[in-house]
C-alpha cells in the first residue's frame, strides 16, 4: 500500500515530490486498468461502457490526491468505494454506480476548468469529490414529493425536510463510520 502521508504535514517541508509521486502513481494505476490520462481528463468517458475494475480505476483517480493534496489510507479508500458501490440499488435504472462515477467525472472535471484550487481549500476539494461519489447512494428511484406525500419512512424520519438528501449524507457518514472504510481518518477535528 502507498503511505500518502498525513492531512497535518509540515506546511515548510516541499510536497512536490511526494506530489509528483503520488501523480505518477495514479497514472500508472489508470494505464494499467487500460485507461489513459488524456481519456479521463476528457468529456469522452461513459462509466456505462466500462466495466467494474476501469470505473474503480477512474473513480480512484478521480479522488487521488493529486487532486486536492489530502492524505489517506489507499486501503481504506478501496474499503470506502466497495461500501459506496454497494450501497447504490442495482435495480434502479438511473441512480445508479454508474451514475456515482459520471457525477465524480463531473465534479473533478468542472474543479480543474475552474481553478478550483484557486477559491476552495483541500479539504473542501476533497469533500466535494467524496460527495459525489455517494451523492445518490441507497436512491430508491423515487422523488422527495413522492416520499412526502406517501408517508415513506423517510420523509418521517427527516420530518419531510430533503429526505433523499438527508439519507445520502446519512450514509456516508454510516459509511466512513466504519474504520476500514474512513478515508477522513488523517483529517483535524476542525477539518472534520
Amino acid at each position: 500500500a502507498m503511505d500518502w502521508g498525513s492531512a497535518n504535514a509540515d506546511p515548510d517541508v516541499d510536497e512536490a515530490p511526494k506530489h509528483e509521486s503520488m501523480l505518477r502513481a495514479q497514472n500508472l494505476m489508470l494505464e494499467a486498468s487500460g485507461l489513459s490520462p488524456e481519456l479521463i481528463n476528457s468529456w469522452n468517458i461513459n462509466p456505462l461502457e466500462l466495466d467494474r475494475a476501469r470505473n474503480r480505476a477512474a473513480v480512484t483517480y478521480f479522488l487521488g490526491p493529486h487532486v486536492h493534496a489530502m492524505m489517506f489510507d489507499p486501503v481504506n479508500m478501496s474499503h470506502f468505494l466497495d461500501s459506496a458501490e454497494s450501497g447504490y440499488i442495482k435495480s434502479v435504472p438511473y441512480h445508479t454506480w454508474f451514475h456515482a462515477v459520471d457525477v465524480t467525472h463531473c465534479v473533478y472535471r468542472l474543479m480543474d476548468m475552474c481553478d478550483a484550487q484557486e477559491y476552495l481549500n483541500n479539504v473542501e476539494r476533497y469533500a466535494l469529490l467524496v460527495s459525489g461519489t455517494c451523492h445518490d447512494i441507497a436512491h430508491p428511484g423515487l422523488n422527495n414529493i413522492f416520499l412526502v406525500e406517501a408517508s415513506h419512512e423517510l420523509a418521517l424520519r427527516y420530518n419531510d425536510k430533503s429526505p433523499l438528501e438527508n439519507m445520502h449524507c446519512a450514509r456516508l457518514f454510516e459509511i466512513v463510520g466504519n474504520p476500514k472504510c474512513n478515508i477522513f481518518a488523517n483529517l483535524s477535528s476542525p477539518q472534520f
